[in-house]
């Protein structure tokens, strides 16, 4: 109700079958007055919620009707209540209540905080830009976990506020924001050392030089994410690993110029390692993949077959591919080299051929 003051309609799907209807929330806050609407939510909380219970005897319309009568001198302390608990939340996820907030309803609840821990921006993606950011980020120097996902509309000054003032920050999410640059990751890279996950699909702008840049800077990752960016190679990859040691997950689903020497470079140097999304890398194969196989790590794309098709006497070997005939035995030699199993038998570890 109270967010009806901010928006110009309002309306509630209410009931089921022939008793569904939708309820103008709108028309009911403007006969409320604003005073009522605003504390209406301290209201329903104070006369039973959930596992809050009710005053005893006073159902809700009881209570309603003597606070309209006797008790209306308490829509401003109720107000004020509503206030002070949102000035001292620690978490800003609306998620949970729909696509989308009003703007106005964003500015109004964050206006007075200043001991924010986490917060979230999806509901605020389609229409959230710096002007309404800045002074929200900038008074809230405790944030330990931000999500900007898909928030098309901020610009890099976002990212260059966020490691300015939120110097303990653990956890970003910036996924599909375009408009991270090498410059705003390298700030976020000097300022946030204790960053432990950062989500950078599909930040398209950001080349090797930055995600390296990022790893030297951040020993502490263990979550990262650089998909979707055709501009990411193994010198990216091989980088991260040697300097996050305690890298948990890693996704590289669709950098197409990743190849087999970074992920055995992953293995090799990420011992923790419990992820890894390799999807449409085309040039990760098997051969890389193994190693971390053996050791349970999950990845995203299945293993090729590593059988071929009943052949009688079929032996694959590591010399050079040519064809014996003896009696009715036939033995191919070199590794993926026999036209019926060539498609099949692609870059086996040699560990399979011995």
């Amino acid at each position: 109700m109270c967010m009806c003051q901010s928006c110009e309609e309002l309306w509630v799907a209410f009931g089921t079958g022939k008793n569904f209807r939708y309820i103008s929330a709108h028309e009911i806050a403007k006969s409320l007055g604003p005073d009522k609407s605003k504390a209406l939510p301290v209201f329903h909380a104070f006369t039973g919620c959930d596992t809050v219970s009710a005053f005893a005897t006073r159902v809700k319309k009881t209570t309603w009707t003597l606070y309209q009568v006797s008790l209306q001198r308490v829509s401003q302390p109720f107000h004020a209540l509503i206030q002070v608990y949102l000035a001292n939340c620690r978490t800003f996820d609306l998620s949970q209540i729909g696509p989308c907030i009003p703007k106005e309803a964003f500015c109004s609840m964050l206006r007075d905080n200043k001991v924010l821990q986490n917060l979230s921006l999806q509901n605020c993606s389609d229409w959230v830009t710096d002007k309404e950011l800045l002074p929200v980020i900038g008074q809230n120097q405790h944030l330990l976990r931000v999500d900007m996902k898909g928030c098309v509309q901020l610009t890099r000054h976002s990212l260059v506020a966020v490691s300015l003032s939120c110097m303990h920050l653990q956890h970003l999410g910036l996924a599909h924001c375009e408009w991270v640059d090498s410059l705003s990751l390298r700030s976020l890279a000097d300022h946030c050392g204790g960053l432990q996950s950062i989500d950078l699909t599909a930040c398209r702008q950001l080349k090797d030089d930055a995600i390296c840049y990022l790893a030297k800077k951040c020993l502490k990752l263990r979550s990262l994410s650089v998909a979707v960016n055709a501009n990411v190679t193994d010198e990216s990859v091989e980088e991260v690993a040697k300097n996050c040691r305690g890298l948990e997950q890693l996704d590289l689903t669709g950098c197409l110029r990743v190849r087999n020497h970074s992920i055995r470079t992953v293995a090799e140097y990420c011992p923790k390692l419990q992820s890894l999304k390799v999807n449409h890398c085309h040039n990760v194969t098997e051969s890389s993949l193994d190693l971390l196989r053996k050791r349970n790590v999950q990845i995203d794309v299945q293993p090729h077959i590593q059988r071929a098709l009943p052949c009688s006497g079929l032996q694959v070997g590591s010399s050079i591919c040519d064809e014996e005939v003896s009696g009715s035995r036939t033995t191919w030699c070199g590794a993926g080299r026999c036209p019926l199993v060539n498609n099949l038998l692609q870059d086996i570890p040699h560990s399979l051929c011995d």
